[in-house]
């Protein structure tokens, strides 16, 4: 956080009545109940020497020496203070405790850092991102030799072979504070061991009884500064961390909508399950969730085995070798957690997928809910609907079940580490286990508590993790079409295009591959496969007009014009057929028309209809019959 940020926040610019003595010697004294470093943080009317009290001499001399070095010291420590101590968000708990609520707009009073701004949130990500998709394309010019592969406007073939790694534009852009925050966590983990160690030593204090006073209270200060420390330390680690997972969530939204924008019709197809929102939803609403909550916890990796190991060192000090038990017990648990992490992910599919279903007939019929009146589909639909339902229902009791195995195992592992080093210890024969011992055990057993719980949780958060960095970072892949500006022409004609090259979407062939055939609009076409498979693949890839201005354009010296009165009209196929053997495919396709001649028509593109001259026109040259 940025001291600057919070200098004006955390001061109150006015002093109250009852808080300011007045004398006609000094006046406007401020007296001990008013903190000195609050006082004279207001950068408008800062105090004046006078003002301050005189009861240390250090300070004074200070004042008098050079007041403004002493005020700006004074107000980059009230900084400091404001930082560690959370006191900027004080006002906002004020109001919210004066006015019985909290309301959107008491967040203003809230300082944003800069490292918060949206803006600078996705420049930052977007310029980390934009670093690996360069670095993608050199790898390509390297590997290939082909020179036209440099001029690549979107290189899809070199990004998908280099696959640029999302997790490290991730780490690239925010890594420094998340890094940060694990030095939080490292000192708060260093602090948890103090007090069974002081545990111990206070029992051996009470014990003695010519043991000096001052050992006593050295202990006693101790424990109360470590947890004075674990405290701070713990509350920097989570909200750094949570400020991480909002930036990373931020510029995953951010990014998914802006490359909505810009997908080309195939890929906006696919990403959108045949042109509603789709996949684009669940990237923005469950995936972009999903990234943020894994920030939280993400340092569980390094830190769990940090405070495991620990504590089975100082275990080793109190039972000797009897803690090797407890380790055997961990070492058996990990493949187990490992098989039930991954049963309960695979349960989790099953139910997503039985979801989908329900989710997908439940939008199909509430879109077609005309059509299911008019035939009188109701007691049919809701038949099917209701065996999803309880199909999903099924799938989610077996889920919680799972659950509820999963949890109370982990909740358990801390008991029997317990149990079996007890156990080991009594069966060793080892001395007498007095109170400081059992004590200090016990006390250790208890931090082994959230490690050993959070260890298998963290493992499986990365795996769903990973599924969501993978489908982000298709989508940021994703084939994008070129944008055909409006321009003035050089030339006579419609559209102006100069040194333009231009190329197929090349995760799909243009027409279903069937060896022979001349692939005409308009002929006659062999029916291989199922009538409905084959009337899809022609309504995806039967576009090839309208594909030579989406596609990539391989020179990077290109110019596309058109007038501003030029439009487009997409392609509509339909599939008619004659016999059992064969069918004729009609591609009814507009596009690239001047203004329409018909009469009456004043839109600026062709109507399409059948009154019009031009439609007329176009459609007996190309379908003559």
């Amino acid at each position: 956080m940025s001291g600057k940020a919070y200098g004006a926040i955390q001061v109150r610019q006015e002093a109250d009545a009852d808080d300011i003595d007045s004398s006609p010697n000094d006046n406007n004294i401020i007296t001990e109940r008013i903190p000195l470093l609050s006082a004279i943080t207001n950068e408008k009317n800062p105090p004046s020497p006078s003002q301050l009290s005189t009861k240390s001499s250090v300070v004074s001399v200070a004042v008098q020496t050079d007041p403004t070095k002493f005020t700006k010291a004074l107000r980059y420590l009230a900084a400091i203070w404001s930082d560690t101590t959370f006191d900027w968000i004080s006002p906002l708990l004020e109001t919210g405790n004066a006015n019985g609520q909290l309301n959107v707009e008491d967040l203003d009073e809230l300082p944003l850092p800069d490292d918060c701004e949206t803006s600078q949130v996705y420049a930052q990500f977007w310029r980390c991102w934009t670093d690996e998709l360069d670095k993608a394309r050199v790898d390509n010019n390297k590997s290939n030799d082909n020179s036209a592969t440099s001029f690549f406007v979107q290189p899809t073939t070199t990004i998908h072979n280099y696959k640029p790694s999302l997790i490290k534009a991730l780490a690239r852009a925010f890594g420094a504070d998340f890094l940060r925050a694990g030095l939080f966590k490292l000192i708060h983990d260093a602090n948890i061991f103090v007090g069974p160690q002081v545990l111990n030593h206070l029992i051996q204090f009470l014990r003695n009884a010519d043991a000096p006073i001052h050992r006593g209270v050295m202990l006693t200060v101790l424990v109360t500064v470590s947890q004075i420390v674990m405290s701070i330390s713990l509350r920097h680690y989570f909200y750094k961390c949570y400020t991480c997972g909002l930036q990373v969530r931020t510029a995953v939204v951010l990014a998914v909508y802006k490359k909505s924008l810009h997908l080309s019709l195939k890929e906006r197809h696919t990403f959108g399950n045949g042109g509603g929102p789709g996949e684009i939803v669940n990237l923005v609403g469950i995936d972009a969730q999903r990234l943020q909550d894994l920030m939280t916890y993400l340092h569980a990796v390094w830190y769990s085995f940090f405070q495991i190991g620990l504590a089975m060192y100082f275990l080793w000090g109190q039972v000797g070798a009897s803690c090797l038990a407890g380790v055997v017990v961990i070492v058996v648990l990990i493949p187990v957690t490992k098989f039930v992490a991954g049963w309960l992910s695979g349960i989790q599919q099953i139910l997503m997928k039985a979801r989908d279903e329900r989710v997908s007939l439940n939008n199909e019929l509430m879109n077609a809910m005309k059509i299911v009146k008019i035939q009188a589909w109701e007691e049919n639909f809701r038949t099917k609907l209701t065996n999803l339902r309880n199909i999903e229902m099924l799938k989610l009791r077996r889920y919680y079940i799972t659950s509820a195995i999963s949890v109370s195992m982990y909740s358990s592992t801390p008991l029997l580490v317990s149990l079996a080093t007890f156990g080991a210890y009594t069966l060793i024969g080892q001395n007498h286990l007095d109170v400081a011992q059992a004590l200090t055990a016990l006390a250790l057993f208890d931090i082994l508590r959230f490690p050993l719980f959070m260890l298998p949780q963290i493992i499986n958060r990365i795996i769903e993790a990973s599924i969501s960095f993978e489908r982000v970072r298709k989508f940021l892949l994703a084939e994008e079409y070129q944008h055909v500006g409006e321009g003035a022409l050089e030339q006579n004609g419609e559209i102006y295009i100069n040194n333009g090259t231009f190329v197929y979407d090349s995760k799909k062939p243009t027409l279903l591959e069937e060896e022979g055939e001349e692939k005409k609009k308009g002929g006659i076409r062999g029916l291989m496969h199922q009538q409905a498979r084959m009337m899809q693949e022609a309504q995806l890839n039967q576009q090839w007009e309208m594909a030579l201005l989406r596609a990539q354009l391989i020179d990077a010296e290109n110019t596309i014009s058109k007038l501003s009165d030029t439009g487009t009209i997409s392609s509509h196929s339909m599939l008619m057929d004659e016999n059992e053997e064969g069918g004729r495919l009609f591609t009814i396709f507009v596009a690239l028309f001047a203004p329409c001649d018909y009469a009456g028509e004043e839109r600026g593109v062709c109507c399409g209809g059948r009154g019009c001259r031009r439609w007329q026109k176009y459609a007996h040259q190309q379908h003559p019959w």
